[in-house]
């Protein structure tokens, strides 16, 4: 087994990447008294609400210093029903990014797709790029290169116009997993009959990756397989406690639209994200581990 500074080099980079330690520490403990606190409000909360079906990241008020919780600008990426050639649909209804004046593509975000790909039993997603979930963009396209599968990247930029009724990139182009009917992710999920999704989100609530999507035997896989690369990061179930709300097993979650079925959903800390994305480090293990998650293949580097 490679040591981690070895498994994270790439093979061509002439020094290892730099080790960027998984956060904790002071944040880890302010958002485990934020959670306690969450848990006596609970009876007041709206019954069955989660993150994704308000559109609040959880632990932005404290990141941000925020005073209260500030909510998504989008609920949906288009007002209606959006279905692709290839048989995927996903319906919303409500505020929608496509249309919007504020923000526009091009200007405030981008969007990069292919329905093109030798692997077509996967399709992979970072519907948060850019601004909003830091490097998923830059993990999403070299994942896809190294799996050589269809792919369907967003990045996003937001100006001052596209932020003014947020303050901040996230919510501003943060669009809920369970109303991202974007054209785009739909076809490249509709490719093949055997088509699931991978996607490729970031989370700053704990160090650890938690392990989504709708379904269980794919999270299983990962979670063995990532552990047995000794990357130096941990993943987990989203049943675990550091993972709630992150869990993306609704069956409207754009992850879960494959015309092959339901699929894996990444929630990466922030120093993963960023190891990930330097131009040094190796993505083998993620690689690996989502090969043997999807069934294409054994957990070996």
């Amino acid at each position: 087994m490679p040591s981690a500074g070895k498994l994270w080099a790439r093979a061509d980079a002439r020094a290892e990447a730099p080790r960027l330690q998984p956060r904790g520490g002071m944040i880890t403990r302010i958002l485990r008294r934020i959670a306690a606190t969450s848990a006596l409000l609970a009876p007041f909360a709206c019954a069955g609400a989660t993150d994704d079906d308000i559109g609040v990241e959880a632990d932005d008020a404290e990141l941000t210093g925020a005073k209260a919780p500030v909510k998504d600008q989008f609920r949906c990426f288009v007002d209606g029903n959006v279905v692709s050639p290839g048989g995927p649909s996903l319906a919303c209804r409500g505020a929608a990014l496509v249309g919007s004046k504020a923000c526009r593509a091009g200007r405030d975000y981008d969007i990069v797709s292919s329905t093109q790909g030798v692997e077509k039993r996967v399709a992979i997603l970072a519907p948060h790029g850019g601004n909003v979930d830091e490097h998923t963009e830059t993990i999403a396209l070299r994942l896809k290169d190294t799996l050589q599968a269809p792919y369907f990247v967003f990045t996003g930029h937001p100006g001052a116009q596209c932020t003014a009724s947020t303050g901040s990139a996230f919510h501003a182009l943060h669009v809920t997993a369970t109303g991202y009917n974007a054209a785009g992710a739909l076809d490249v999920l509709g490719v093949d009959a055997r088509t699931r999704g991978v996607a490729i989100h970031g989370q700053q609530r704990t160090s650890k990756v938690c392990v989504g999507g709708g379904s269980a035997a794919a999270r299983s896989a990962f979670i063995t397989c990532w552990a047995s690369l000794e990357t130096g990061f941990t993943a987990v179930d989203v049943d675990d406690p550091d993972c709630a709300s992150l869990g993306g097993t609704d069956p409207k979650n754009i992850v879960n639209r494959g015309r092959g079925g339901q699929g894996l959903q990444l929630e990466m800390p922030q120093a993963l994200r960023e190891l990930l994305a330097s131009p040094k480090a190796s993505n083998a293990a993620l690689a690996t581990a989502v090969r043997s998650a999807m069934g294409l293949g054994d957990c070996a580097l």
